[in-house]
């Protein structure tokens, strides 16, 4: 089976329609062989198949009127077409974001952790695409994903679930968010410091360190994390994200002296001494 991060770049590629150049006008496209079947027929298909088929194409053609079947498949105990089916409501596009929206707010633990693995994924594409069009690589029209943005509350929200894998998922979807707003930051110092869950701790200071920049309650939870936190993966994920960061206080760099120094655990020290590596090379460039 084909890996997701490839299902997502075969179902998404044509959507975003992101180039590097200008492309010269495709020649016309062939009769559908697909037009006429059932959308049920063609979820068959989909789960019968064994990797990149045209039916996820035409799914994601006919759009809001498949969305209703899809996301059947994202409430269903197939795991596989669940994936498969998930990665064509992002390549919908905006369409598709009220009915992942509702599954977060409404599905089992399982269901909740899939509708945010969409949102992740479909927010990346969207940010991407922004990117890309501020630089002028977008040459052919492509799915508007921006929706997904638009549920970073809902996500936030989702911080506070009661399944530790849920709350995991969120905090890895809103990475994908780009820079964290004052909401973001404060839910995952929030995780950061009281969540029962080493996964979700660890998980929200690599949020932090990778989309908090400049903001001193970050770096002051995160140096805490680091001298602190019980959990060796924890302190690690701090390190990295203290790394991560543009540029930190004297005190910081001290807790990370500190660290690769004391830290019982040779991944801590070795992601201490590497951040601090990191810090001092940024610090000689300013």
């Amino acid at each position: 089976m084909i890996s997701g991060m490839a299902r997502l770049a075969l179902c998404l590629l044509a959507a975003w329609g992101i180039s590097g150049c200008e492309r010269e006008a495709p020649p016309a496209a062939p009769a559908n062989p697909l037009k006429d079947v059932p959308t049920a027929e063609l979820l068959e298909r989909l789960r019968e198949s064994t990797g990149p088929t045209d039916v996820a194409d035409e799914l994601v053609r006919r759009g809001a009127k498949a969305l209703p079947y899809l996301m059947a498949a994202l409430r269903g105990e197939d795991e596989r077409l669940a994936m498969d089916c998930g990665f064509i409501v992002i390549g919908i596009g905006n369409a598709a974001a009220p009915a992942v929206q509702e599954l977060l707010r409404s599905g089992t633990p399982r269901q909740r952790a899939r509708a945010l693995q969409v949102i992740r994924y479909g927010a990346m594409a969207a940010r991407v695409a922004r990117e890309a069009e501020a630089i002028g690589r977008r040459s052919t029209p492509g799915k508007d994903m921006t929706a997904f943005l638009d549920l970073r509350a809902d996500v936030i929200a989702a911080l506070r679930d009661p399944s530790d894998g849920v709350r995991t998922d969120a905090a890895n979807a809103l990475r994908q968010f780009g820079p964290c707003d004052d909401a973001t930051a404060s839910a995952l110092i929030l995780a950061l410091r009281g969540d029962a869950s080493a996964s979700v701790r660890s998980h929200s200071a690599f949020a932090l360190g990778h989309g908090a920049e400049g903001r001193a309650d970050v770096e002051e939870a995160l140096a805490e994390a680091l001298a602190k936190d019980a959990d060796a993966r924890v302190r690690e994920a701090a390190a990295d994200a203290l790394g991560a960061m543009a540029g930190v206080s004297n005190a910081t760099l001290d807790a990370l002296r500190h660290a690769e120094e004391m830290d019982p655990v040779p991944k801590v020290k070795e992601s201490a001494a590497l951040s601090l590596a990191l810090q001092r090379q940024k610090a000689a460039l300013r």
